[in-house]
């Protein structure tokens, strides 16, 4: 008995080896595969095929539901094929196992303002441990104030790291909106100024610094030259030549208004802003037969 005791022992020890031994390569294989599948994934993901770097990822997430970079890639891949839903639910999981991480809670608060869903981005971004807060998301945090138009919340807080952002144009075109609309235009028109002398060829710096001229300062005739100037470089473009157009109309300079308009692609001149304005000026040249025209295209778009 004693003897059959002691090879039952035996045989039972063996076994639980070999169990444990295959489990380490059942574990082994698993965690190949997984870390196969997000390479795999990464490197679609850098080719811009975030939908195929979704599948091998997803496949690294079935085996490993945990893996943070597994989850922050699949939020990143989501979030740039468009799901947001997804993005959000994967960055969630994320900040269950890791909430310090600044990046991921820049993104997901960048995705809840990207929704004008300010409230439940500054949820987010406001209980950041105060260790990890970087400058975008201090940032970040007054876009938001913006959004919600408590203009002075948001002035305090980029106030406070306009000096650390200057070459963030993101940034600077929000802050001169927020100046412009706490009235602190002594501090404006050198802070704006300077953005247009920097950015001569950006559109919508430009669009900014002509409105700054024209409404904050009075200068129409200086407004028009600088929206002539960027068409001259650049080449039409429908915003910037429709806003000159709407200045010489103020200036009743209405075949300069007229130039401006006519720079404008054909298929632009059907489209309400564009005939709105354009009624204007030809009321202001007495063309009688385009004010018809016009009027009659507008009433069909009524």
């Amino acid at each position: 008995m004693k003897k059959r005791s002691k090879i039952l022992v035996l045989l039972l020890f063996a076994l639980l080896m070999m169990g444990c031994s295959n489990s380490k390569k059942k574990d082994d294989s698993k965690f190949k595969q997984k870390q196969y599948n997000l390479i795999k994934g990464l490197n679609q993901s850098q080719q811009g095929k975030y939908s195929k770097a979704i599948d091998f990822l997803l496949m690294s997430y079935n085996i490993d539901s945990k893996d943070t970079m597994v989850l922050r890639e699949l939020a990143y891949n989501y979030w740039q094929a468009g799901d947001v839903k997804n993005a959000e639910r994967f960055y969630l999981e994320f900040l269950k196992i890791n909430p310090n991480d600044s990046l991921v809670r820049f993104n997901l608060g960048t995705i809840y303002y990207n929704n004008e869903e300010y409230d439940k981005s500054l949820k987010l971004l406001e209980t950041t441990n105060p260790e990890i807060v970087s400058n975008d998301i201090i940032a970040l945090v007054g876009y938001n104030y913006f959004g919600l138009k408590n203009y002075e919340k948001s002035y305090e807080i980029l106030k406070s790291i306009s000096a650390k952002k200057t070459d963030d144009l993101y940034f600077s075109k929000v802050y001169g909106e927020i100046l412009l609309q706490t009235k602190r235009l002594g501090e404006l028109h050198p802070y704006i100024t300077k953005l247009y002398e920097s950015n001569t060829n950006n559109p919508e710096v430009v669009y900014i610094y002509g409105k700054h001229l024209a409404f904050n300062l009075g200068k129409y005739t200086e407004a028009v030259e600088v929206y002539k100037k960027y068409i001259i470089d650049n080449g039409a473009n429908r915003v910037i030549n429709l806003e000159a157009a709407k200045m010489c109309i103020e200036l009743k300079n209405y075949i300069l208004a007229k130039q401006f308009l006519d720079l404008i692609p054909e298929e632009e001149k059907y489209k309400k802003n564009y005939l709105e304005v354009a009624l204007e000026v030809y009321k202001g040249l007495n063309d009688y037969t385009k004010i018809n025209e016009i009027n009659a295209i507008l009433n069909r778009l009524n």
